[in-house]
C-alpha cells in the first residue's frame, strides 16, 4: 500500500463533498472525489487508495455495487479500508455492508468529528482527542431550525466551518431546485428521490429540521410514486430553498 493515495470519496452532492473537504483540510491527506461507481472504478484502476468512503445512493449504480465489485476484485480494493456514509443505512443494510467488508458505517447527516475520526483511523494517522462538551439532546425542540444546535452537533462548535458549508449549500440549492423540478415534471421517481434524499441530510446538517422532514416525506412519496403528495410538499420545500437563495 506504499503507493496508495489517501482517501477516495464517492459522493455526487457538491455540498457534501465540500463538507468532507472542510472537515479534513488540515489533516494533510490526499482526497480524490468521484461522483459515480464507474468513475470510482476508473480511479482505483489508475491508483489505489488506503481508504474508500462511499455513499449508497448514487447516480447509476449504488454504493453497494461498488462494495460488491471490490469484494469480487481484491486487486481493485488493494487492501483499502472501506467506509460508508449514507442516510440509507437501515438495520438490514448494516448486515449487508458488514458482509461486504465495510469497516465503518456513518449515518448522514454526519458530524465533522465522525468524518475526521474515520479518516484518521482509516489512514492510521494520530487521532486527536475529542473536544469537551456534549451535543444537544434529541428532543424535538432541539431540532427545529436551530443553527446553534447544528453547529454544536455536526461541526464541533466551529461556526466558521458551518458558515462555509452553508455557503456551499446555498450555491447548490438552485441546482437542486432545477433537478427536482425536472424530475417531478418527468415523473422520474429515482431522480426525484435522489434529490430529496440528499436534501434531507443537508438541511438537517444546517439545523433545519422541518425542511429536512419535508424532504424525507418527498423521498418516500417518490418511492411510492405518490405524485399528488409530492407536488404539494415540493412546492413548499422549493419555496423555502428559494427564500434562502434570495433572502
Amino acid at each position: 500500500m506504499a503507493n496508495a493515495a489517501g482517501v477516495l470519496l464517492v459522493e455526487d452532492d457538491p455540498a457534501l463533498v465540500r463538507f468532507f473537504r472542510l472537515a479534513t483540510e488540515d489533516l494533510g491527506i490526499t482526497l480524490r472525489v468521484c461522483a459515480t461507481v464507474a468513475e470510482a472504478i476508473v480511479a482505483l484502476e489508475a491508483e489505489p487508495s488506503q481508504l474508500i468512503i462511499t455513499d449508497l445512493m448514487l447516480p447509476g449504480e449504488s454504493g453497494l455495487v461498488l462494495l460488491q465489485r471490490l469484494q469480487q476484485t481484491p486487486r481493485l480494493r488493494a487492501g483499502a479500508r472501506l467506509a460508508v456514509c449514507s442516510a440509507g443505512i437501515t438495520a438490514q443494510v448494516q448486515g449487508e455492508l458488514a458482509a461486504l467488508g465495510a469497516w465503518r458505517q456513518m449515518h448522514k447527516p454526519v458530524s465533522v468529528q465522525a468524518v475526521r475520526d474515520c479518516v484518521q483511523e482509516g489512514l492510521r494517522l494520530p487521532v486527536e482527542e475529542a473536544s469537551a462538551g456534549s451535543p444537544p439532546g434529541d428532543g424535538a425542540d432541539a431540532w427545529v431550525n436551530d443553527e446553534a444546535a447544528a453547529v454544536a452537533r455536526y461541526f464541533a462548535g466551529n461556526l466558521a466551518l458551518f458558515t462555509s458549508f452553508r455557503e456551499s449549500c446555498l450555491a447548490q440549492f438552485p441546482v437542486d431546485m432545477e433537478s427536482g423540478d425536472t424530475a417531478l415534471a418527468a415523473r422520474d421517481a429515482a431522480a426525484f428521490r435522489r434529490v430529496n434524499h440528499t436534501l434531507k441530510s443537508v438541511l438537517l446538517s444546517l439545523g433545519m429540521t422541518q425542511a429536512s422532514d419535508c424532504a424525507r416525506r418527498l423521498e418516500l412519496a417518490a418511492a411510492e410514486a405518490d405524485w399528488r403528495e409530492a407536488e404539494g410538499d415540493w412546492a413548499r420545500l422549493r419555496g423555502l430553498l428559494l427564500s434562502l437563495v434570495r433572502p
